[in-house]
């Protein structure tokens, strides 16, 4: 890997916090120069002092893979078989 970028902001009000990031990755592999894209968006409201509920989006899109076969993969989840992968995740979240 090459060059990383990664800006993020958030936003704080009583019970609500939104958060947002881009990742860029500029890549040199195998003879070609892939490109990443990601970026995440999540939102937590919380219900107590330790429990919130939270709603997470993330988007990767992987470029100029030529032949290489290189695909999409978020991390903590399976590789994607194309150049970009989709994931949302709703939970419930209790800190001790």
């Amino acid at each position: 890997m090459r060059a990383r970028v990664r800006p993020s902001v958030r936003f704080r009000a009583p019970a609500w916090t939104v958060s947002g990031a881009y990742i860029f990755t500029d890549g040199h592999l195998d003879g070609t120069d892939p490109k990443w894209n990601q970026f995440s968006l999540k939102t937590a409201y919380a219900l107590s002092k330790g429990t919130d509920v939270y709603l997470q989006g993330v988007y990767q899109h992987v470029s100029d893979t030529g032949d290489s076969g290189i695909t999409a993969a978020i991390n903590g989840l399976s590789a994607s078989s194309t150049n970009s992968q989709v994931s949302a995740t709703v939970g419930l979240r209790h800190r001790f």
